[in-house]
């Protein structure tokens, strides 16, 4: 397994979540993380010559940490500018489901970073059968200048 590339991976998901809680409107999200999705398997395909879907779901899982996190950290703030999670919270309380706003988050981030990383790991599969895997003696001979 590729440590260094998962965890520089899952920073993205701490830029993701500094952006879901102060930047990026909720109606905006769904196309970013598109984009990071994209930009992950790329990576992971470049750079993993083998497991490429467990490091697309331990890339996903590592990615949650940090969001889950933040967003529990902000809750407030990130609930502000999130009606469809406060929504959420909303009902579970109408069904007499009595899980506080901590709870739900605590619960549903890891959940969302296993399906992220699935899908992560799924795109980056397909991305490594479409490009060669760089090795590191490769790259220090290729690097820009």
């Amino acid at each position: 397994m590729n440590w260094k590339l998962i965890f520089l991976l899952s920073l993205v998901g701490l830029a993701m979540a500094v952006g879901t809680v102060f930047f990026i409107p909720s109606h905006v999200e769904a196309a970013v993380w598109f984009a990071i999705f994209l930009a992950c398997a790329y990576w992971i395909g470049r750079y993993c010559r083998r497991n490429r879907f467990a490091h697309g779901v331990l890339a996903g899982l590592a990615s949650s940490a940090w969001i889950t996190a933040l967003h529990l950290l902000f809750q407030d703030r990130y609930l502000a500018g999130h009606p469809r999670e406060s929504g959420l919270i909303r009902d579970l309380h109408a069904a007499n489901v009595h899980a506080s706003a901590t709870t739900v988050i605590a619960v549903t981030g890891p959940l969302n970073g296993l399906m992220f990383g699935i899908v992560i790991g799924v795109f980056a599969t397909v991305a490594g059968l479409m490009m060669t895997p760089q090795t590191a003696e490769r790259q220090a001979t290729e690097a820009p200048r």
